[in-house]
């Protein structure tokens, strides 16, 4: 087996079952579906434990229909060579003083999808009473979180009043912005245009430091803390673009990243069988969001860049990111 460094990211889906329909679902996740069982959990974690610092995220489906099945990852964590930093993305419908106590003892990050104020989240995925009766008992517990947005053409010109509504928890610590992919669900959404994702990001960069001047603790913008720290030269964009990230489904099933779940052309073997090569695990790497005209740039060699697995589902509207990072740079 070969690897081309050790995993830094590893992205468990425990279930592929969810409460809910979100409208930009890539894997078109509902009520049906199956659950991770104990025995892939424990070889999923054998196959990542390096000794190395590593995030893994629960993600699904909806993890939180399966407390049971976070509160198994994160014991069989806590036996790794070296304790990982554990992270659960949830639709915040089913957030419970169960749930949230097993959060706690196990030191485990919290991420709410979040696409707008309650009315578009109701729109985008449904359940928005829940999720604001789920953020607001996070509030109550003065629990820390993160919101990740979608970005389509649904929501596109509402990222400045889901920035206001965010802020007014004082336990959102950050909001990050994902352009949409289109598949699965999400290939009945629109894409924002480059220009759409210049205004937001300029209204975004504009409204941020008036609120963070407000708060004790600042939230950060995710695709904005990236311009201002990075220098990027030719760089991978992510883990899975430089092998170093796996995405496992229920039945073990191995893929470089959660957006490429279940799509047979990134397939890398199962948890029993692992095929790990760094052929297979850099397939999307020859996508990569550069032209001709970036050296002209004001932001060449600074640009956070593209997810190459969302360039190759979106195809060139994959570029409309470039508006985002100009306006979020004030250009």
């Amino acid at each position: 087996m070969v690897r081309s460094a050790a995993p830094g990211y590893l992205l468990a889906a425990l279930t592929s079952r969810c409460n809910l329909r979100c409208r930009g679902c890539l894997q078109g996740a509902d009520g049906s579906g199956s659950d991770m069982d104990a025995a892939v959990i424990e070889k999923m974690l054998a196959l990542v434990d390096c000794g190395q610092p590593l995030v893994v995220q629960m993600t699904g489906g909806e993890p939180t229909l399966v407390p049971e099945k976070i509160e198994q990852l994160a014991a069989a964590a806590g036996r790794m060579r070296r304790v990982p930093r554990l992270a659960l993305q949830t639709n915040g419908t089913m957030i419970t003083a169960e749930l949230l106590a097993i959060c706690c003892r196990y030191r485990i990050e919290i991420g709410v999808s979040l696409d707008g104020p309650p009315q578009l989240q109701q729109r985008l995925r449904g359940g928005s009473r829940a999720t604001v009766q789920g953020l607001a008992l996070l509030e109550e517990r003065k629990i820390p979180f993160r919101v990740t947005t979608v970005v389509s053409g649904e929501n596109i010109d509402q990222l400045r009043r889901l920035l206001l509504f965010v802020a007014g928890f004082a336990g959102c610590r950050g909001v990050g912005l994902d352009l949409l992919v289109r598949r699965g669900r999400g290939e009945n959404l629109t894409l924002p245009t480059a220009e759409q994702l210049q205004q937001a990001g300029a209204e975004l960069a504009a409204l941020l430091p008036l609120l963070n001047a407000r708060r004790r603790h600042p939230i950060i913008l995710r695709e904005l803390a990236l311009l201002q720290s990075k220098r990027r030269g030719s760089g991978a964009f992510c883990h899975a673009a430089s092998g170093r990230s796996l995405a496992v489904t229920p039945d073990g099933a191995l893929y470089p990243c959660g957006q490429t779940l279940g799509d047979q052309r990134f397939f890398l073997g199962t948890v029993d069988r692992p095929q790990l090569s760094q052929k297979n695990h850099l397939a999307a790497r020859e996508l990569q969001l550069f032209s001709a005209a970036c050296p002209a740039c004001t932001l060449h060699r600074r640009c956070p860049g593209e997810c190459p697995s969302r360039m190759l589902y979106n195809g060139t509207e994959g570029t409309n990111i470039c508006g985002l990072y100009r306006g979020l740079a004030g250009g």
